[in-house]
């Protein structure tokens, strides 16, 4: 009773999933691609057997930038069969203003860099925070970093902190809400 199936990457149980459900059905499949990694999640087998498989069976893929469009061609994958779809703002709330860093405990003279997103390894948090580590005091305004998100990775996040000792500020925001994300921007 569907007219499309929609996944999200090449090598995830969902996709894996949909592949199953494609065949069983007839059904058409989309998957929507933001690895910019070719080949990535190669390792373990069972990820690569459903990256292989996505690659030949899927009727399209959705892309949502120039690097996930190279990464799926470099992979083999026709350029037919991927479709760009530019992603879209809301600029009515997600727009340039005065902001009130302030109420979001960050000194209003700071550099403050923004992280959204899970604490995951493969998001490059820990490189982030290296990299504002050797910033830090080459610039004339005092560095702050204020992260929004969560996930299995905010340990070792915490332990990288305190192993560094940074010459930054930094402020764990946790999750919030999409209503509240206007206001972090």
């Amino acid at each position: 009773g569907f007219d499309r199936i929609l996944s999200w990457e090449l090598f995830t149980e969902w996709t894996g999933e949909a592949l199953e459900a494609r065949a069983r059905f007839g059904v058409p499949l989309s998957v929507m691609v933001w690895d910019t990694i070719p080949f990535h999640f190669d390792r373990p087998a069972g990820r690569r057997r459903i990256r292989t498989r996505a690659k030949a069976e899927a009727d399209r893929f959705i892309v949502y930038t120039e690097f996930s469009r190279r990464m799926l061609r470099i992979e083999g994958v026709a350029d037919e069969r991927i479709y760009f779809v530019p992603p879209g703002v809301d600029t009515a709330h997600f727009s340039p203003g005065p902001g009130d860093r302030t109420s979001l405990g960050i000194p209003e003279d700071a550099f403050v860099v923004a992280f959204v997103g899970w604490f995951l390894p493969r998001k490059g948090l820990d490189y982030l925070i290296l990299a504002l580590q050797d910033l830090a005091g080459r610039i004339e305004r005092p560095l702050h970093l204020y992260m929004t998100g969560s996930g299995p990775g905010k340990g070792r996040i915490d332990e990288l902190l305190k192993r560094i000792e940074p010459r930054f500020g930094y402020t764990f925001a946790g999750s919030l809400r999409y209503e509240r994300m206007p206001a972090v921007y």
